[in-house]
């Protein structure tokens, strides 16, 4: 469905959501009409996100030394080594990693996210 083009806007609005339930509660403002309001809010609640994948990306690492850069792997607790694990079939199977080998390697470090979960 296609949206109707605003030439002028008056005044920006917030459009808060409530992620921690299955309501949404969507703050237009009075100045939109009501048929915009209810497609603005089908858009957000059909919302799917599509993860891409992007393969026109070269990297190119400038280094001091011929020699490899290396560290040893470090020993995961099952939970985190399953966590890895996950993440790089995932990658793999969206084509994002491809499997290689190489003399450099860096250990895999698991950041948390503010509210503690990896």
């Amino acid at each position: 469905e296609k949206f109707q083009r605003i030439e002028e806007v008056d005044s920006l609005s917030v459009l808060p959501i409530d992620v921690t339930s299955n309501e949404v509660e969507l703050n237009i403002g009075p100045d939109v009409p009501n048929i915009f309001e209810d497609k603005v809010q089908q858009s957000i609640l059909n919302y799917v996100p599509h993860k891409t994948k992007t393969t026109n990306v070269e990297l190119n690492i400038l280094v001091k030394s011929n020699e490899p850069i290396s560290h040893q792997p470090r020993r995961l607790p099952f939970s985190e080594k399953k966590i890895v694990q996950t993440q790089v079939a995932e990658w793999l199977e969206q084509g994002i990693v491809e499997p290689c080998s190489s003399e450099y390697s860096s250990r895999v470090v698991i950041v948390r996210k503010k509210d503690g979960t990896p």
